[in-house]
C-alpha cells in the first residue's frame, strides 16, 4: 500500500470513534423508545457514549494541533526566504544529499531528462528504468548530439572527467545505444531525441503535468566533477514559477531537437 491510500486510511480512522458515538447514540435512543432498559443499563450506554465522544474529541484536538505545527512551520520558512535568512547555500546541493534516485522515482508515471552525456543514467539505472517502463511510466531523453560543434564545447569547457572531444563523442554514442536498448523495448513508452544546443543545465522532471511533481537542475560550470556539481530541487506545489521556468525550458529544446538516427 503506497502513502497516500495509507493516508486516506489513517484519515478514515480518525474518524470511526465519532461515527460509532453517532450510530451508538442513535440506536440507544430507539431501543429506548422500543423497550426501555434499566436505569444501570442505559447509564452504562451512556458512560460509553461519553467515553467515545472523549476519545473523538482527543483526536480531532491532536489533528489540528499537527496541523497548525505543519503551518507554523511552513510559515517560518516563508518569512525566513523573505527576509533574506535563507542562505543559497542552504537551497543548492551536491549529489550526496540527493535522495537516492530509487526513492525518488519509484512512482513516478512521466520522466523527462535532459543533460550531456546520460553516460551515469544510462549505465547504472537502466534496470530501475525498465522496472518503471514496465509499470507503465513514460520517458523522454534528450542527449548531445555527438557529432555537433555544441558536444565540442562541452568536452573542451565543461565536462571535467573527458579530456578530448573524441572520449566525450563516444561517451554520448554508448549511452545512447543503452538508451535505446530501452526504447526497442518499449516502444511506446521510451522516446529519444539529439540536440545540438550547448546546455546550460541538464534537467530531471519527474510528473511534471501534476502537481505533485518534482524538477531536479544540475548546474553546468566549467570544469567541475560531475559529483561537486550543484544542484536545485524544485516542487510544482512549492515553487510554480521557477518549475514552469524550467519545464519549458526542456519543452523548447525538445521541440527545436531532431529524432535519433543512430
Amino acid at each position: 500500500m503506497d502513502k497516500k491510500k495509507l493516508t486516506k486510511f489513517y484519515n478514515s480512522l480518525t474518524h470511526l470513534p465519532t461515527l460509532v458515538t453517532i450510530i451508538g447514540g442513535a440506536w440507544i435512543f430507539f431501543r429506548h423508545q422500543e423497550t426501555p432498559m434499566a436505569i444501570p443499563d442505559l447509564l452504562g450506554w451512556l458512560i460509553g457514549l461519553i467515553s467515545l465522544t472523549a476519545t473523538s474529541m482527543f483526536i480531532d484536538r491532536i489533528i489540528i494541533i499537527r496541523n497548525i505545527e505543519k503551518n507554523v512551520t511552513e510559515t517560518n520558512d516563508f518569512l525566513k526566504i523573505k527576509e533574506g535568512q535563507v542562505s543559497l547555500d542552504n537551497i543548492l546541493n551536491t549529489r550526496q544529499f540527493l535522495a537516492p534516485l530509487e526513492e525518488r522515482l519509484r512512482h513516478a508515471k512521466e520522466i523527462k531528462i535532459t543533460g550531456g552525456s546520460l553516460s551515469r543514467l544510462s549505465s547504472e539505472y537502466m534496470g530501475f528504468f525498465e522496472e518503471l517502463a514496465q509499470g507503465g511510466c513514460s520517458f523522454k531523453f534528450l542527449v548531445l548530439q555527438p557529432e555537433c560543434v555544441a558536444t565540442e564545447i562541452v568536452a573542451r569547457d565543461i565536462v571535467y572527467e573527458t579530456q578530448t572531444h573524441e572520449a566525450y563523442k563516444s561517451t554520448i554514442i554508448g549511452a545512447i545505444e543503452n538508451l535505446k536498448s530501452l526504447m526497442i523495448k518499449f516502444p511506446q513508452r521510451v522516446q529519444i531525441r539529439v540536440t545540438d544546443i550547448i546546455p546550460t543545465c541538464s534537467l530531471f522532471i519527474c510528473d511534471g503535468t501534476k502537481l505533485k511533481g518534482s524538477l531536479m537542475v544540475e548546474l553546468y560550470p566549467i570544469k567541475v566533477p560531475t559529483r561537486k556539481r550543484l544542484h536545485l530541487s524544485l516542487l510544482k506545489s512549492r515553487e510554480p514559477n521557477s518549475f514552469e521556468f524550467y519545464n519549458e525550458q526542456f519543452e523548447l529544446m525538445w521541440q527545436a531537437s531532431q529524432d535519433l538516427v543512430y
